[in-house]
């Protein structure tokens, strides 16, 4: 889960990112335009978290492992957000 941590940027919209971060052993998430923040991400699987801090639409987050090395993620609300890791 450590290698999950870092900072991801929208596809569609380069001014917004998603934060991962670890605190307590757990894996909570920030997104920069502060419509979530201090995000409880759920493991699902081992690429695939649930939101449920997120009330209104269930909110997925698929992590996106390429030669070894995270580099994306998926959000998926009523369809799917790319995004790409900066750090």
């Amino acid at each position: 889960m450590g290698a999950y941590v870092g900072t991801y940027r929208s596809v569609e919209n380069t001014k917004l990112t998603f934060s991962i971060y670890k605190e307590g052993g757990r894996l909570f998430a920030d997104l920069s335009n502060h419509t979530g923040r201090h995000m409880l991400m759920v493991p699902e699987d081992t690429t695939r978290f649930y939101l449920p801090d997120i009330l209104r639409i269930r909110t997925t987050v698929d992590v996106i492992i390429k030669e070894g090395k995270v580099s994306g993620l998926t959000i998926t609300q009523e369809k799917p957000y790319a995004f790409i890791r900066l750090q």
